[in-house]
């Protein structure tokens, strides 16, 4: 009967059901991936485990940080100081995952080759996987973003919207999928891309829906430059991308394929060129939160 009890509960059950979401997503891949056949179910499984690791790494580190920073500024009725936080991890998210998502699509093919192509996992599985991969990588900075907004709300008292617009995602993600699932065989393309792509659909569905409300509720985020920087880093992680794609195809026609060892090795080196072109860009481009990564790593960073 105590009090904060209450508001506990009465604010975990909405959170339980908008974190829900994302595991009723994955329900509806596999039912009608099964319907595809047995490879799409793996295809799928595969490629939505290579996406979850930057979402894990970054976008989930950046949504705990901020939830601690969120809510004591929320505490402090502090509104300018909770705007300026959610502002900085919102072009950290852009700075970490954009980079993330153009080194993922650039590189889908050798990196999953190189994961899974042994035993039954041939050619044709690794092409089928990385298109998957490809679908998935669409949505990566909305997932990530998503889950620094949802946190915000938990902040400021509200479990209302998040289980909205998870709501919302939800019927999109399912509508999308059919019609996907109808559409994409008449143009060509396999199906079961279409269940990857309505995912990344539903995330960006999601993630609008929960920056229209913080808008509403916060104001604009304009002064605090997050739509100018995540336009940089779109800008900058997309020549990358075509940089080490180019890059990748060349150091085939000097050195075909090889064993595990080799394959580790050119992809280590390319991984190193794209972080090194990106840093380099950001710098460029005078994105500021490049000196704040580095100075973090370097333990020369103060608060996250």
């Amino acid at each position: 009967s105590d009090p904060g009890q209450r508001r506990i509960r009465r604010l975990m059950l909405p959170a339980i059901f908008g974190l829900g979401a994302t595991q009723l997503n994955i329900v509806v891949d596999s039912s009608l991936a099964t319907l595809q056949g047995d490879g799409p179910v793996s295809y799928l499984q595969y490629a939505f485990r290579m996406i979850m690791l930057p979402i894990g790494v970054f976008g989930v580190a950046l949504g705990t940080a901020n939830l601690a920073r969120v809510s004591r500024d929320a505490a402090r009725n502090d509104t300018d100081g909770l705007r300026r936080g959610l502002a900085s991890a919102l072009r950290m998210a852009a700075v970490l995952t954009l980079p993330s998502t153009a080194g993922l699509i650039a590189l889908r093919e050798p990196v999953i080759a190189l994961l899974f192509e042994r035993g039954r996992f041939g050619a044709h599985d690794t092409t089928q996987t990385a298109a998957a991969l490809l679908c998935y990588a669409l949505g990566l900075y909305a997932y990530s973003a998503t889950k620094i907004q949802v946190p915000t709300y938990y902040a400021l008292d509200d479990t209302r919207r998040p289980v909205l617009a998870s709501a919302v995602a939800v019927a999109t993600k399912i509508v999308a999928s059919f019609a996907l699932l109808w559409w994409l065989p008449r143009i060509g393309v396999t199906a079961f891309l279409g269940l990857a792509l309505s995912t990344s659909i539903a995330a960006w569905t999601n993630y609008v829906q929960l920056a229209i409300g913080l808008r509403r509720r916060l104001g604009s985020f304009s002064e605090f430059r997050v739509l100018r920087t995540t336009a940089a880093v779109a800008v900058v992680s997309g020549v990358m991308g075509l940089a080490v794609h180019a890059a990748h195809g060349a150091s085939l026609a000097i050195a075909p394929r090889g064993g595990t060892g080799v394959e580790a090795i050119r992809i280590g080196l390319l991984v190193t060129l794209g972080a090194g072109l990106t840093a380099v860009g950001l710098a460029l481009a005078r994105v500021e939160e490049v000196r704040s990564l580095i100075d973090r790593i370097s333990g020369r960073g103060g608060d996250a």
